[in-house]
């Protein structure tokens, strides 16, 4: 009986130094971590619920708690293969969407808030995850979280890669994130009509006429201008983010007025650029699809093919102006065609 005693007794020790040799710089549950990706932004959890891959450091939105999808309560270290959930600063929980958008306005976690966490060079691995670790997250709809060329986080791709792997950080303020304070007060008039609110972030700005768009908060704006008769309210439309972390606004203001044209020379119905190109998105969406190829952005018109491409397309691209680095078709509805490579 006594050597059994002293064999638990220096299995216990054995184990306690185990877990020791792990406590210095290995991701616990119930820690808050970061995650970085390729492009070197860092994953956020917005107010309003979206998330993005958009900002160059990592304050509170940019840390989510960590928890074990199984056994909400466990403290112990975190390792590949593990089912997880994350839970951002405003206490919600990222989520995988089925139409592959990534969320984070869950209330508790089910499984679409349940991620399998990868290695992503070593996918069977179950080690133990470290801080600087590379890892990558598999959706309950068995895709990958990705982050895309206009700053989106997405629950869309096929395969885990180096675009969709993302370096663990820890650390982060333990109290709740206090949003930002915010005034919404229109830009200054600067002559001629003055700025009326359009709508908030994320949403369409719509008015009958040819007028100037500002976009921003707390003074601070980026601006459209010739805008004919609305244009979506987000920072990829107006190329950047005039307050991260802050949510903002649309103000417009008239310039002139805007008359139909009621002889059109152009058709109604979009169309390719040729019998090798497909749809694969519509203007203000993404464009996916499986593999690589060359992407065009535009409208077909009677007097001519208006397109801007994107060679070497990865699975995916943002539908918009942004992405593509101009309007090939100002005032019309537009569409992405890729063909594959």
């Amino acid at each position: 009986m006594k050597k059994i005693m002293i064999a638990v007794m220096f299995l216990g020790m054995i184990m306690v130094v185990a877990d020791s040799t792990i406590a210095q710089n290995a991701v616990r549950y119930g820690s808050k971590i970061s995650f970085k990706s390729a492009r070197g932004k860092y994953l956020v959890a917005e107010q309003d619920g979206n998330a993005n891959f958009n900002r160059t450091t990592a304050g509170p939105w940019e840390h989510f708690v960590i928890v074990n999808a199984r056994n909400p309560s466990d403290r112990g270290p975190v390792r590949f293969n593990d089912k997880v959930a994350l839970r951002s600063a405003h206490n919600k929980y990222v989520v995988a969407e089925q139409d592959g958008r990534l969320n984070a306005n869950r209330d508790k976690i089910g499984p679409w808030e349940t991620f399998t966490i990868f290695n992503w060079k070593t996918p069977k691995e179950t080690g133990v995850i470290y801080e600087s670790n590379g890892v990558s997250f598999m959706t309950a709809h068995s895709k990958f979280i990705g982050a895309v060329d206009d700053g989106r986080a997405v629950a869309d791709r096929p395969a885990s890669r180096s675009l969709e792997n993302f370096i663990v950080g820890i650390g982060g303020s333990s109290r709740r994130a206090t949003p930002p304070r915010a005034n919404h007060s229109p830009p200054p008039n600067n002559g001629g009509s003055p700025y009326s609110l359009c709508s908030p972030e994320n949403q369409r700005c719509n008015f009958n006429y040819i007028g100037t768009v500002a976009f921003g908060v707390n003074g601070v704006f980026k601006y459209k201008y010739n805008v004919t008769r609305g244009i979506d309210c987000n920072v990829a439309t107006f190329g950047g983010d005039p307050a991260p972390g802050v949510p903002k606004k649309c103000y417009s203001k008239f310039v002139k007025e805007w008359k139909p044209n009621n002889t059109p020379t152009e058709t109604d119905k979009p169309s390719p650029p040729n019998g090798n190109f497909r749809v694969c998105g519509v203007e203000g969406r993404s464009c996916n699809f499986r593999g690589t190829g060359r992407v065009a952005y535009g409208y077909n018109t009677k007097n001519g093919r208006k397109y801007l491409f994107k060679q070497n397309v990865n699975g995916s691209i943002g539908c918009n102006n942004a992405a593509f680095g101009g309007d090939p078709a100002p005032g019309k509805a537009k569409v992405c065609y890729v063909q594959l490579n």
